[in-house]
């Protein structure tokens, strides 16, 4: 009998979350582009991003709460919407701070589908294959983080940013009216929901995916200048050699930290986004992909494990609380790489500021080996 991984109801949950998360990467390389033709500074540009995650770090703990009362159906529905409303507020934006406006409600959109979309596959999946399930589910994410940006910015580049923001909106649209036709109730339906906002079980974990969000909270704001200023044409490539490594490590190794403990993807992918980091810092061109590639790869591993582990923490009807405290730690970091990231680069240059945050993923990657609440083994890992 097949894993419920690949159930009927997870393959359509993967479709609505791929087509909301492709329609929020398709602006993840233009829109700082964009943001610049509007008289925006690195400062401004750290702030578009980092905006996002500061919306999305304060609503996540509502979110989990409001999950584990059964709302993740209408979660992934919400989150459609606003990403439409939020396509149609880059069409309309005529200054810097309109567009960071709107970006607000990217930022609660990310919050809600990201969330939901971890409780309803962790609801459908086996507790042994937990890990794997959401290894899965981030697939969606990472074939649009993949495709998105480099799209983007060829749509902008041929048609224009009006039609670019046209397309991002159709898109979310169309996950929206899937997100319909979500089952109601998932095998594992909660009938009593957490009272808690913040848990505190996952702290320790939430901590680890802080270093490893300081990273991708600083590509994601300002790789598209970083590598505009390092001489390739098109930055969107580095986000799709990212995807790439994302993609492959969550194909071949997803079962990684199922057989053999989160320990086993942790350290391993914390060290992969340090190198990657680094070497984005160093080089040029065209072989910024390969710190792209390093780096994606890292992140392919560590985040399925980091939200597996938190899990394998609390009990059923916490898992929403539970997602929701990890999504304000990954909040966080994301936010301290970006909006963080754009005040360094201005005082130090963006390459200094690559290699700083590279040394704070090599830091957890050795500091994780003596965490001794770091399990060797969860329940329920063998095949």
């Amino acid at each position: 009998m097949p894993p419920s991984s690949f159930s009927p109801s997870f393959v359509f949950l993967w479709f609505v979350a791929f087509l909301a998360y492709f329609s929020f990467q398709l602006t993840t390389g233009s829109l700082p582009l964009f943001a610049l033709t509007l008289g925006a500074d690195d400062v401004a540009i750290g702030l578009l991003t980092g905006v996002i995650a500061l919306v999305s770090l304060v609503s996540r703990p509502w979110v989990g709460w409001w999950l584990d009362r059964g709302g993740a159906r209408w979660g992934m529905l919400a989150a459609g919407c606003l990403y439409t409303l939020s396509a149609a507020g880059f069409w309309a934006a005529r200054t810097v701070p309109a567009l960071i406006g709107f970006r607000v409600l990217s930022g609660l959109a990310i919050a809600l589908s990201s969330t939901s979309a971890q409780v309803l596959a962790i609801a459908m999946a086996p507790e042994r294959r937990r890990g794997e399930a959401l290894s899965l589910l981030g697939l969606a994410n990472s074939i649009g983080q993949g495709a998105g940006p480099a799209a983007g910015i060829a749509v902008a580049a041929a048609a224009g940013y009006p039609v670019l923001f046209a397309m991002t909106g159709v898109l979310a649209a169309c996950s929206t009216g899937l997100a319909l036709m979500l089952r109601r109730r998932t095998p594992h339906t909660l009938r009593r929901g957490s009272n808690r906002l913040i848990h505190p079980a996952v702290f320790v974990p939430g901590t680890v995916l802080v270093a490893a969000m300081v990273t991708f909270g600083l590509n994601f704001a300002l790789l598209a200048i970083h590598a505009s200023r390092r001489g390739l044409a098109n930055p969107g490539w580095v986000f799709a050699a990212f995807a790439v490594g994302q993609v492959l490590v969550q194909t071949v190794l997803r079962r990684v930290s199922d057989r053999f403990g989160r320990h086993a993807a942790i350290g391993p992918g914390l060290a992969l986004i340090a190198l990657g980091t680094w070497v984005t810092a160093a080089v040029p061109g065209w072989w910024l992909l390969l710190g792209g590639f390093l780096t994606g790869a890292g992140q392919g591993i560590v985040q399925p494990a980091i939200y597996a582990w938190g899990s394998d923490l609390v009990a059923a009807h916490e898992h929403g609380s539970a997602m929701g405290t990890l999504g304000v730690f990954l909040e966080i970091g994301i936010a301290t790489g970006a909006i963080g990231g754009g005040i360094a680069g201005r005082a130090f240059g963006l390459g200094t500021t690559y290699l700083f945050a590279g040394s704070i993923a090599g830091t957890a990657a050795v500091a994780q080996r003596w965490v001794n609440r770091l399990p060797r083994k969860q329940s329920g890992q063998d095949s």
